[in-house]
């Protein structure tokens, strides 16, 4: 047996196994995650990365990115921002939540393999520009799950759409560095750089617009499902 199997069967068992827990706990009111859930939870954010880098790091000096290793990279990143802020007794609720959606997720190289030929020799300026990408949309992702648990725009939920809206600025800003001609793919309507700027006028939007018009929950759903739905666009052209 593949071991990587034994180490997906690891992340799965442990983040459900976390999520039924935290999510029991909150059932009874209870304030606090007990730290030995965030432990087990910790182990399988180990698990989940073992899987992640043999998969993208396929060999050596090459880098292989498709959707679905992009899908179990936002669902480790997320389960690990929300694991640190759960020790400091934030957000164990939403945790509970992406863990469920994690332990599914992290299947998702297999269950979604790609004909998307690997980078050979990717310069430093590029691996930044794809990191910061996909922490950009593991911010997107928890902003999303926290304003459909909560149904509206909560404070952690803005503070989620500013980190989005951070590191997509970031990532434009590395794209035109690190890649020749961005602007013009851009112009072309190259999808991930269309989708990627459509998201960030999108999140920068809603950013000032809650901040200085308040706008209604309707108008602010509305705006920000335009961005999440730029960025899944953008997933789905690494098939």
């Amino acid at each position: 047996m593949d071991s990587n199997l034994l180490f997906y069967g690891f992340t799965t068992i442990f983040y459900l196994f976390c999520a039924v827990k935290i999510l029991f706990n909150v059932k009874k009111k209870s304030v606090e995650t007990p730290f030995w859930v965030l432990g087990v939870t910790a182990l399988g954010v180990i698990a989940h990365f073992w899987v992640l880098q043999s998969g993208i790091f396929v060999a050596s000096h090459t880098l292989a990115l498709a959707m679905g290793s992009i899908i179990s990279a936002i669902c480790f990143i997320s389960v690990l921002v929300l694991l640190f802020g759960s020790i400091y007794g934030q957000g164990s609720s939403l945790l509970a939540l992406v863990l469920i959606v994690a332990a599914f997720g992290v299947w998702a190289p297999m269950v979604l393999p790609s004909t998307v030929a690997p980078m050979i020799n990717p310069t430093p300026a590029t691996k930044i520009h794809l990191a910061l990408g996909v922490v950009a949309y593991s911010f997107s992702f928890m902003s999303a799950v926290e304003i459909i648990k909560t149904r509206s725009a909560s404070d952690l939920f803005q503070r989620f759409l500013n980190a989005a809206f951070i590191f997509l600025t970031l990532t434009l800003i590395t794209g035109v560095m690190s890649i020749n001609g961005y602007f013009d793919m851009l112009i072309a309507g190259d999808k991930k750089s269309l989708m990627t700027f459509v998201a960030w006028v999108t999140f920068g939007l809603l950013v000032l617009a809650r901040k200085f018009l308040s706008w209604e929950r309707a108008s602010t759903a509305l705006l920000f499902w335009v961005g999440v739905c730029a960025q899944v666009v953008t997933i789905f052209s690494f098939v």
